[in-house]
């Protein structure tokens, strides 16, 4: 240390400042003893501590007196109001969560004032079915990652997708296969790279002899189409001499394609890809067995209309028709009544629910296709003894709905000694059911005889009951199916 920080009494350690090269014009002595007793004051290591502590408290101080805790329930409500407002802003789910949080909290604090115990319950049931919610879409939005992942920046942003929800599901065992699949391709990528560049150098400027092989443009065709350029993969196709038939060549890169990915556990990806081979080798059992697995996938990630799909395509894999049922009824518990839901291959409308069963309702008329009206000849008839009823449990049940699923339709006793699965709604029905079915573009019947007796009830294209009927073999009007499902 030198003598003039001695004699300042600067403590050692203290920073100092390099002065300039250029030399300074010279201060007056008393401004020298000035700053050397301000130095002396201020410029020390503990008061630059004291400095900062004060500082930090003085800022917590603040803190405090902003967000002091409430006492009266006036200001706990109107705590809560401002932790809504503080949700409205909120991004993350897990943050808007938070805030509906404390928000229940400071109504709860509010005790009787006003709506507060309603808004308490309300707001904490709204932060926990957020959350739920908010991991259930963020892990199928992780799975939909996963299973579209092709490149390495794919596996990436699958593998961070499931990092954001550590612990939930299986989030953290499919991070680290993602993470898995991100490293064995960033180990390959150079050597495919340096394939790929020779594969175009030789296309370009024909310096290797092999580029003018059948062989070459054989592999040049099945590298292209898994990379989607299906135009190119075909040109090199067509110049073949003799590999035989072209499309018989391009099925073979689709069926090697839809391998790959099925390998990779992209089921949805390569049951469309061996659907487009159509009947090559085993694509067809094999387009089953991914559908099958996919639909198991989309169980999931909660996506249980796509689950729907994908077991229907998997045409009674393993136990695929019992699976289909279960996403049948997973759509049906989450539908409220009046909204379409898909049972089968139907889609329906929800119209009650009882007791545990569900009465749907055919979106689409059934008749034509069948080759059926009411009745098929001009004769009193009644909704017991028509042809209708016939081809509506059997031939619409068949058509429709798996031997599964057909087990969970109910027998319902529609009128005294008349049990069916489907049938046609009442008048009754119609009237009561109609503010939650809305009306439909056409002409349906009833299920009721008309006043004559070769004559049905129906409902005409604007909503109205048509009391009077019309003649049961007219081929203008269709049936409507309705059935209740009764899940086990």
């Amino acid at each position: 240390m030198s003598e003039e920080m001695k004699q300042t009494g600067i403590p050692k350690g203290t920073p100092m400042i390099s002065l300039p090269a250029k030399p300074l014009k010279p201060r007056r002595p008393e401004d020298v003893e000035k700053a050397r007793v301000l130095a002396k004051r201020y410029l020390t290591v503990p008061m630059l501590e004291k400095m900062i502590i004060q500082k930090k408290e003085s800022k917590e101080k603040k803190a405090a007196a902003k967000f002091k805790a409430p006492t009266s329930p006036e200001e706990f409500y109107e705590r809560g109001e401002k932790y809504l407002n503080g949700a409205l802003c909120a991004v993350h789910f897990q943050e808007k969560s938070k805030y509906y949080t404390k928000a229940a909290q400071m109504y709860a604090g509010a005790g009787e004032y006003q709506d507060a115990p309603e808004l308490a319950k309300q707001f904490a049931d709204l932060a926990e079915q957020m959350l739920q919610e908010g991991f259930e879409n963020a892990y199928a939005e992780a799975v939909a990652l996963k299973n579209k992942a092709l490149s390495a920046d794919d596996w990436f942003y699958a593998a961070r997708a499931f990092e954001r929800i550590p612990g939930y599901r299986d989030a953290d065992a499919q991070a680290d296969f993602c993470e898995q699949k991100l490293i064995r391709l960033q180990s390959i990528k150079a050597p495919m790279i340096a394939t790929v560049l020779v594969l175009v150098v030789a296309l370009i400027f024909g310096v290797v002899q092999y580029s003018k092989t059948d062989s070459f443009k054989l592999n040049a065709a099945k590298v292209t189409y898994a990379m989607g350029m299906d135009s190119l993969a075909a040109n090199f196709l067509e110049n073949l001499k003799d590999y035989g038939n072209t499309d018989t060549l391009l099925a073979e890169a689709r069926y090697d394609n839809a391998k790959n990915h099925m390998k990779a556990g992209q089921y949805s990806d390569a049951a469309s890809v061996f659907q487009s081979c159509g009947d090559y080798q085993d694509s067809v059992q094999l387009m089953e067995e991914c559908s099958y697995y996919a639909g198991v996938q989309s169980m999931q990630a909660g996506n249980y209309k796509k689950a729907q799909k994908q077991f229907a395509n998997a045409n009674g894999f393993e136990d695929a028709d019992t699976c289909m049922l279960e996403a049948d009824q997973m759509l049906l518990e989450n539908t409220p009544i009046g909204e379409h839901v898909k049972f089968g291959r139907c889609d329906c409308i929800l119209l009650d629910v009882q007791d545990g069963k569900y009465l749907l309702l055919s979106a689409k008329l059934f008749g034509k296709g069948a080759g059926t009206t009411y009745h098929n000849s001009r004769e009193a008839v009644t909704w017991e003894n028509c042809d209708l009823r016939t081809a509506m449990n059997t031939i619409y049940l068949d058509e429709q709905f798996t031997t599964v699923e057909q087990a969970v339709i109910a027998n319902t006793e529609i009128q005294p000694g008349v049990t069916d699965q489907a049938f046609l709604l009442s008048k009754e029905e119609y009237e009561h059911y109609l503010p939650v079915m809305g009306e439909k573009k056409a002409n349906w019947w009833l299920r009721d005889s008309g006043e004559q007796p070769n004559t049905a009830m129906f409902v005409s294209c604007d909503g109205t009951v048509m009391e009077a009927g019309y003649p049961v073999d007219s081929t203008s009007i269709e049936g409507r199916p309705a059935f209740w499902v009764q899940f086990h």
